[in-house]
């Protein structure tokens, strides 16, 4: 081509570059202005352009965990050491990528007999160890090849609330509940087959909700107020009658200084010295008509004690008459012995009349070798007041012994184990009515029993017949010859 051709086209092409240049310099300028315009102007109509999601932010951080603990093959294990890798499965999973990587965390935390069945399956390379899903299920067809649902819904029919909290009792059936894809209907029922006969009654005549988790809470709080009924609250003391002087104290020394007023050895208050002073009153005994230290019941000092009728020893065994030891809290304590096969043993006896039974404690039943029976029913035995004791059911009954109180008095009986490690036997109501014995309560003593025991309980006396002695001969009715 020609140089002067090609000098032309240059210059034709910068020309309409140049024309370009300068159009798009308008064009620029006409845009800026109708945007000044517009700026201030709110758009009629239109719909706001729709918001682009943003992309979801990917944790690439690992969730430090507690390892699991290694699984042997115990089948009640199982489940929860396959939760346990799950979570970790779940919360890392940029370090389990892969199924043959979940599979290798497994078998990494199997031990005895669970790592022997895994051991030849990963060194074989078998095609399971590459299906997460498949090993697992291989897993606890192995090892807890049992069916959950039917064993949690056998047992959510068998467990009983028993002496325990309802509380205690509806996490048990919460536990089970939750291998079980039952009906409401039905779980209420299984929860109230449960729950124990005394808070049976107490629901029997409320309107209970029918939703089973509203109805465990019912439960619960009702459950917690009975308890709280129960249980014992301190009273407030009331002040103890004045008494006249009782004398049933063991032998003790008397000194001027301590003097028994009203009920034991206590000094009279200032109050009560006043008021004896100011009614004329014996400061000893609080009876008119004389003082003090011409009381007829206060016992001199030169007096021998074995002289005191209230500190005298008491007969322990008597013959006709049972002495009873002093008295001691109120209570008569009467002095047995117990016999049974070719043992016998002594103690006291508490004599109660508000006692159902007759009673031994199962410590001093054990103490001394005494053989016990188990009863076939158990029996129920409460406080005066309903509150429960600390042994609610009386399960055993001691062999029968025979009981002797005095020289003469002897019976069979069975005794009731308890627990009472303060009074070891107890002779209660049914064994007053059974001998009806005569008691001077002042002086602790069984004065006589009923006719009843004279043919059953007492032992007869034998009576020694008159002995055949040599008598003298009878005198002579003859007058000798010298006095004839």
């Amino acid at each position: 081509m020609d140089p002067a051709d090609l000098t032309q086209h240059l210059a034709t092409f910068v020309s309409r570059q140049d024309e370009q240049d300068h159009r798009m310099d308008q064009f620029a300028i006409a845009l800026r202005t109708i945007l000044k315009r517009t700026a201030n102007l709110e758009p009629v109509g239109v719909a706001p352009p729709p918001a682009i999601p943003e992309p979801p932010v990917v944790q690439t951080s690992q969730v430090h965990m507690t390892a699991p603990m290694r699984f042997d093959g115990t089948p009640s294990e199982c489940r929860g050491f396959l939760v346990h890798v799950d979570i970790h499965f779940k919360l890392n999973p940029q370090m389990f990528f892969s199924d043959i990587a979940k599979v290798g965390f497994i078998i990494n935390h199997l031990s005895g007999r669970a790592l022997t069945w895994a051991t030849p399956l990963w060194e074989a390379e078998r095609p399971i160890v590459r299906d997460y899903k498949e090993f697992i299920a291989e897993l606890q067809r192995t090892f807890n090849p049992t069916r959950k649902a039917t064993i949690a819904g056998k047992s959510l029919f068998r467990i009983r609330q028993g002496n325990r909290t309802v509380s205690d009792y509806a996490i048990e059936f919460k536990t089970l509940l939750s291998d079980v894809n039952w009906t409401n209907e039905t779980l209420v029922l299984a929860f109230m087959e449960g729950l124990s006969e005394s808070l049976m009654h107490e629901l029997a005549p409320r309107k209970l909700p029918e939703v089973l988790c509203e109805l465990i809470d019912y439960c619960i709080d009702l459950d917690n107020q009975i308890r709280d009924r129960r249980t014992p609250r301190e009273r407030p003391k009331r002040p103890l009658p004045r008494l006249a002087p009782v004398f049933q104290a063991p032998p003790r020394e008397l000194s001027p200084s301590s003097e028994p007023m009203q009920l034991g050895r206590t000094r009279l208050t200032e109050e009560e010295r006043t008021r004896r002073f100011r009614e004329g009153l014996c400061l000893y005994c609080g009876l008119e008509g004389h003082v003090r230290f011409q009381c007829p019941t206060r016992p001199k000092l030169h007096d021998k004690p074995e002289k005191l009728p209230h500190l005298r020893q008491l007969r322990r065994q008597a013959l006709g008459v049972t002495c009873m030891s002093p008295i001691k809290d109120t209570k008569l304590m009467l002095p047995v012995s117990l016999a049974w096969e070719t043992k016998t043993t002594h103690n006291t006896a508490f004599v109660d009349s508000g006692a159902a039974g007759n009673f031994i404690d199962v410590n001093y039943a054990s103490s001394i070798s005494l053989p016990l029976v188990v009863r076939e029913t158990p029996l129920a035995v409460e406080a005066i007041d309903g509150r429960p004791l600390s042994c609610p059911r009386i399960t055993h009954d001691t062999i029968t012994v025979v009981l002797t109180t005095g020289l003469l008095h002897k019976e069979k009986i069975i005794f009731q184990v308890i627990h009472s490690p303060s009074n070891p036997v107890v002779l209660g109501f049914p064994w007053l009515v059974e001998h009806n014995p005569v008691i001077d309560w002042a002086k602790g003593e069984i004065l006589s029993w009923s006719s009843a025991c004279f043919g059953t309980c007492l032992i007869p006396i034998q009576h020694v017949g008159a002995l055949n002695t040599p008598t003298a001969p009878p005198l002579s009715t003859e007058v000798p010859e010298q006095y004839a």
